[in-house]
């Protein structure tokens, strides 16, 4: 477990602007077992931080909750890159942890070992999974040291935050499948939503 005195360095962040055009409603929406797939991410998030924030698009995403914050994206529809200049720039702390607001069953044992990687190394700008061949961007965690570079990328009209992280100097440390699969076996936190066919799949309900 993370200590508290620790986790305040980090500020948890849920990005709820994806529209979700091939579900057929915004994914902040969703549900499991009657609860909003958000609100099951502020309670992990709630018991690991000091500080969440919540990043919404272009509707209103009620949060009926005194331990939380929402923050209009300053770049909507960007993507992720956009949500994360957004985070980082209103985040009080020197971290943020980022997911997307509709992978249901992230665990909290995930979220500890990323603060755990990036307390422990100090001379890195991100700690994030690395999964066959790819860097899962919506489970990591980023420093305020990368704003001038997401900045940059953002005039250049890049927004590919895996590309940023090939091609930009930023000190980047991989967490790897087998370390992953330590403290999450069945690989759970990485199950997202996108389409109606995974609804039934995951036991995800709508509105």
């Amino acid at each position: 477990m993370v200590q508290k005195s620790l986790s305040d360095t980090f500020t948890g962040v849920v990005l709820a602007g994806g529209r979700g055009k091939r579900l057929g409603l915004p994914k902040a929406f969703l549900k499991v077992n009657g609860q909003r797939v958000l609100d099951r991410i502020l309670d992990q998030f709630t018991a690991i931080f000091s500080h969440s924030l919540v990043i919404t698009g272009t509707y209103d995403i009620l949060i009926e909750r005194q331990d939380v914050s929402t923050v209009k994206d300053i770049h909507p529809n960007l993507g992720p890159i956009g949500g994360l200049i957004t985070a980082l720039k209103h985040a009080d702390t020197e971290w943020v942890f980022m997911t997307g607001c509709d992978y249901p069953y992230l665990k909290r044992q995930l979220v500890e070992l990323i603060v755990r990687k990036a307390i422990q190394n100090p001379d890195f700008d991100i700690i994030i999974p690395f999964l066959n061949g790819y860097y899962q961007v919506l489970h990591a965690a980023y420093r305020k040291s990368i704003i001038p570079i997401v900045e940059k990328r953002i005039a250049d009209g890049r927004y590919s935050i895996k590309s940023m992280l090939k091609f930009t100097p930023v000190r980047v440390l991989p967490i790897h499948e087998d370390e992953i699969k330590e403290v999450d076996p069945e690989m759970s936190s990485f199950i997202n939503i996108n389409t109606a066919e995974e609804f039934k799949k995951f036991g995800i309900q709508g509105l």
